[in-house]
């Protein structure tokens, strides 16, 4: 019989382990092993290298209504087709999917996309070693790794760690691609694109446990699931529960009694296995349904009771029919196998045989050649053919049989020291990854304290400068204070001044108007008496009309000191207040020929007598400064309250003068003296006049 073609396919790349002891369950073992890593990686790895997720489970056709799309951005247009040529690489046709990744990479060169370009070199490589050009795929990895030393881009770089893990271990050095991995997961640690990291540590978990390091496989399987479930992306997911699958199998394998491990196992298995038949026309790996019908179906021959067999056979049924729909010929020589060894104990040989004939065929069909299944040929051969009591035919099986399981137990062994020497290695790197990371933690734990120290020193100066602003602030704020304190003394004081000044005018007022008003006025009264006498003693009538005129002068005269002394005190102010006063001071000068009108407006006469006198004479001073210079035809005054607030308006229609001409020029005696009572009201004058226009002066104060 000729040698069985040598094949490497998806029964090598279960994800959990099953000892090479059992015979008629699909494993992988010696030199498979890391063809299997290799595989499982870049068959996972190619679903998210670093390409947005929003085209995932899409259709070709739909993919390409995509590109077809005129208004699509470049950065999208990379994205779909490289999201496109995973698909053809997958499910249509390898040719394909390659010539598409050159027209990428010539896309992203034309518009300098360095990160896209790092990214698709990385992809490249990728599915180069999975072809197994190896050439091209380390070419393609100098490419990647020529950009991304362009690029500042963590990502961009950790890909090229992916790409450089997978080529090493399709040249079958696991602990230098262990240690690539394990750099790129550094790099992309807390960049939480699920996606990847869910391909990544399966990838790496399937290496642990392949290398029977229970704890981390048991760490990167959770790791895996855990991103899995938060990528939503079906292949991911499946991938996940199969690598919780194969974690749960190595823990049972250690520990044969816990049983829940083995149900774990299978339920993990089911729940891929179940994704993946109800999502076929959506995932990418099609392949994937097979293996896991027939690994499912693996564990219910072994491990599970004969009256389980029949579950075995439906799985293995399954399994048959998805490896023909996708051309995964030693899915398919084994689950034949597996059959057929089913039938051989129940007797059929004849159905065995035929079985055993598809498988031959089935692995004649790969171009490569899976020496366990082979093995597993020749066994069944050789248990027909003495159950047919063909000796000479068992005993020739038996000898090939033993002949592949001789070269098999040699690759294993070859393998098992390369395998121990890479864990070795593996070991060494993580513990040197282990005290460099403790150190950038000392560092970063040093450099937290250098910026603690820095921020409370920054901190302390800002206080201290705060403080010392805050009291350079309160003296400026205690300085104004003093100023305005003195301010208020010496206004006070001038206000004392002005008080006492203005108190002592108007007593030398009273003591005038009262002087003349019962001194001279008491004396030409009685001038005008002793006159009147006379005008008996006078016979001719011009001296009697001299008298009369004289006697009507002195009255003249007697009138105008009456005037002068009710000017200088006002009786009628002390008795009924300044609205009054101003009233009849106003009616006096209107009597005399001088067009005035007085206005008096919510005038509450609750003012002080004192002030009142003070306002009152500020009237007098303005209305007399119109009669003498503005030779106005009106004079308005207006006197008015608004709540606390009194208001007096003295306004003329004359000839007006400059403001800025006569302050410029100095004051005046008038103008001063108003200003001085005007200061001791508290208050506030506003003066308004224009040469043609008029005079308009306001002066406001407080009613207290």
């Amino acid at each position: 019989m000729q040698r069985i073609s040598r094949t490497i396919t998806i029964s090598n790349r279960i994800l959990y382990r099953i000892p090479s002891k059992l015979l008629f369950i699909s494993i992988n073992t010696g030199l498979h092993l890391f063809q299997h890593v290799r595989f499982t990686f870049t068959l996972c790895l190619l679903l998210s290298i670093a390409f947005n997720t929003s085209y995932a489970h899409l259709s070709e056709d739909s993919l390409r209504l995509v590109l077809d799309r005129k208004e699509l951005s470049s950065q999208d247009r990379l994205e779909t087709m490289a999201r496109l040529a995973e698909f053809l690489y997958y499910r249509r046709d390898p040719r394909l999917a390659f010539e598409l990744l050159d027209k990428a990479l010539k896309l992203s060169k034309r518009l300098d996309n360095i990160d896209q370009t790092t990214s698709l070199y990385a992809l490249l490589a990728m599915q180069h070693s999975n072809d197994g050009n190896i050439q091209l795929a380390l070419s393609s990895l100098d490419s990647a790794q020529f950009y991304a030393k362009k690029s500042a881009n963590k990502r961009s770089k950790a890909l090229v760690q992916l790409s450089k893990g997978t080529i090493q271990l399709a040249q079958n050095e696991p602990h230098e691609a262990i240690a690539s991995l394990l750099l790129a997961a550094k790099d992309f640690d807390g960049d939480h694109d699920y996606s990847y990291e869910s391909n990544l540590y399966t990838t790496i978990s399937t290496i642990y446990g392949q290398w029977s390091d229970l704890p981390n496989q048991d760490k990167y399987a959770r790791i895996a699931r855990y991103s899995a479930e938060r990528s939503k992306d079906l292949d991911k997911l499946i991938a996940a529960y199969r690598c919780t699958a194969n974690n749960f199998m190595a823990h049972y394998e250690a520990n044969t009694i816990r049983k829940q491990l083995l149900d774990s196992a299978l339920v993990r298995n089911k729940a891929a296995f179940s994704l993946a038949k109800k999502n076929k026309d959506r995932i990418i790996h099609v392949t994937e349904i097979a293996a896991l019908a027939k690994n499912i179906a693996a564990i219910y021959e072994q491990y599970f009771p004969e009256s389980s067999h029949d579950s075995a056979r439906y799985y293995l049924e399954i399994a048959i029919e998805e490896a023909q729909f996708s051309k995964e010929n030693t899915v398919l020589a084994d689950s034949y196998v597996m059959l057929a060894k089913q039938q051989i104990e129940k007797g059929n040989l004849t159905e065995a045989e035929m079985l055993v004939g598809n498988a031959i065929m089935a692995l004649h069909r790969d171009p490569t050649v899976n020496n366990e299944i082979e093995a597993k040929i020749f066994y069944c051969l050789a248990v027909m053919k003495e159950k047919q009591e063909d000796l000479n035919g068992a005993l020739r099986n038996y000898k090939l049989y033993v002949d592949a399981y001789t070269t098999l137990f040699n690759t294993e062994k070859m393998s098992l020291g390369k395998r121990l020497d890479a864990q070795y290695e593996a070991g060494k790197k993580e513990k040197a990854l282990l005290v460099l990371q403790q150190q950038v933690q000392f560092n970063q734990k040093l450099n937290r304290i250098y910026i603690a120290f820095s921020l409370t020193s920054f901190l302390t100066l800002l206080f201290l400068f705060y403080a010392y602003k805050q009291r350079v602030k309160a003296m400026k704020q205690q300085d104004k204070l003093h100023q305005m304190e003195v301010n208020k003394i010496r206004q006070e004081h001038r206000i004392s001044l002005l008080s006492a000044m203005l108190d002592g005018q108007e007593q030398e007022r009273s003591r005038l108007a009262r002087d003349l008003h019962d001194g001279l006025g008491g004396l030409l009264s009685g001038v005008k008496i002793e006159l009147a006498g006379f005008m008996q003693l006078l016979k001719n009538d011009s001296q009697q009309q001299l008298m009369n005129r004289t006697l009507q002068h002195l009255d003249g005269a007697i009138g105008e000191l009456r005037r002068i002394a009710h000017s200088m005190m006002p009786e009628i102010l002390m008795r009924y207040g300044l609205g009054e006063a101003i009233r009849e001071y106003c009616q006096k000068l209107k009597s005399s020929g001088i067009n005035i009108q007085c206005q008096i407006y919510h005038y509450t006469n609750k003012m002080e007598a004192s002030r009142q006198l003070v306002l009152y004479r500020i009237m007098q001073e303005l209305v007399n400064n119109a009669v003498k210079h503005a030779h106005s035809s009106l004079i308005l005054v207006q006197l008015q309250q608004i709540e606390q607030s009194v208001t007096l308006i003295v306004e003329d229609d004359g000839n007006g003068f400059d403001v800025k001409a006569l302050l410029a020029a100095g004051k005046g005696a008038g103008l001063t003296n108003i200003e001085s009572r005007v200061e001791f009201l508290n208050g506030t004058m506003d003066f308004h006049s224009e040469i043609g226009a008029g005079t308009t002066v306001t002066i406001e104060c407080n009613e207290v």
